[in-house]
Parts: C-alpha cells; structure tokens; sequence
C-alpha cells in the first residue's frame, strides 16, 4: 500500500510540474479581458525637434551617410534624442539627453572589458569597449557639466574601434 501512494504522489508531482506550461504555448486573453501593449518608445524625429527636447546642438557633418533621426521617450526622464549614420564603413549611434551626471545612454548593454577616461573637445568622459572572436562594441560617453548635456557615442562595428573618437570631434566641432 505504501509503494502504491508513493507512485501516487510521484505520478500527482509529475503531473502538476508538466501542466504549468508548455513552450511555445500562447496565451490569449479571455473575454472580458484587456490586453496590456507596451509602446515602442523610439519614434522618428529630426534635428529641430532633438535641438528643442534636448537643448543640444544636434547638426551631423554633412560627410555622414545616411542619417537618421529619433526620439527616445522616457517615461519620467528626460528624452533622448538619437542619430544614427554612417562614417568610414562604420554604423554609428549618437545620442544627447539632459541630464546632471554622467550615465551610459547608449544602450549597449555588455560586459566592457576596457574603461578609460577621456577627454573631447573640452568634454571629460569614459571610453567603454568590449572585443571577442565574435563581436564587439565600443561607447564614448562625455557630460557637459555646464550645459547639463551628456552625450553618447556608439558603435558594434569593429573598424569604429579606430575611428570613434576623431567621429565624435566631429560631431562636437559642428
């Protein structure tokens, strides 16, 4: 009788472990029910309205290919405005915000295996990079203290690795 309710037991756990879910089942909602969207918080945009938002200059060298522009709304925060382009063979990310310290805005989330200081057109900030076999990434941040701007500069393409920072004089010197 014991061995019987042991298998009981074992058979109910096993059970209520494989009914919780499955992969890849979806659930809808039952009538009655709303359905919870996230909206996407990047929006096109252009220069004028990133210069407003932002109280940043936000000119791109005109030897940039293929630029882009876009608002980034957060909810709470300030907004962050974004262009993204071409220079050199390389995809650039570029982004200003308002803010009271330096942060990273870049959205690249990695690991950074190297972190330096720096300094750019009289802007001081960090140098982040991250490089394996496989990929690799590499961000400027700089805070304008005075302004109370910080700016973000970033790129997965390996040949930015050369050319982010004489990128991001340019930017600045605009």
């Amino acid at each position: 009788m014991k061995k019987l309710f042991i298998v009981f037991l074992l058979m109910a756990a096993a059970l209520s472990i494989t009914s919780c879910g499955s992969a890849g089942e979806t659930q809808t909602p039952e009538e009655g029910e709303e359905q919870v969207q996230i909206g996407n918080p990047l929006r096109e945009s252009d220069k004028k309205e990133i210069q407003k938002l932002t109280g940043a200059s936000f000119n791109m060298p005109s030897k940039f290919d293929n630029i882009s522009y876009y608002v980034i709304e957060n909810s709470g925060l300030h907004s962050i405005g974004q262009a993204g382009f071409e220079y050199n063979d390389a995809y650039y990310t570029f982004r200003v915000m308002k803010s009271t310290l330096l942060d990273d805005i870049s959205g690249m989330y990695y690991n950074w295996t190297e972190t330096k200081e720096c300094e750019i057109e009289g802007l001081s900030g960090e140098m982040r990079s991250f490089e394996s076999e496989s990929e690799c990434a590499c961000t400027i941040l700089l805070f304008d203290s005075e302004n109370e701007i910080l700016y973000s500069l970033s790129s997965s393409d390996r040949q930015a690795f050369q050319d982010i920072e004489k990128c991001f004089e340019i930017i600045l010197k605009q």
